[in-house]
């Protein structure tokens, strides 16, 4: 979960590019509040990577206040062929 403040326009524009570029799976979500919610999977690196962009970067203009990742678990194979942005 990502609280802070993002823009819808900046999101789609940099949720797809940084997936791909880093060839994780899964899907975010941004409430009308502005949180961030989703799933990554992927090689654990590469994991890693996202988790570091959204904690530190986001998309252009966000406001990260706080982003809490939890639930993690080690996995065979990904449940999601790419990454998508669900409304």
């Amino acid at each position: 979960m990502i609280t802070g403040m993002h823009q819808y326009s900046t999101i789609k524009t940099s949720y797809d590019d940084v997936p791909e570029t880093l060839d994780v799976k899964g899907w975010i979500r941004v409430n009308q509040r502005g949180t961030v919610y989703g799933q990554i999977q992927g090689e654990k690196d590469k994991v890693d990577e996202m988790v570091i962009w959204l904690q530190t970067q986001g998309s252009p203009f966000s406001k990260i206040r706080c982003c809490l990742m939890k639930n993690w678990k080690i996995i065979d194979n990904c449940d999601f062929r790419n990454f998508s942005i669900r409304y």
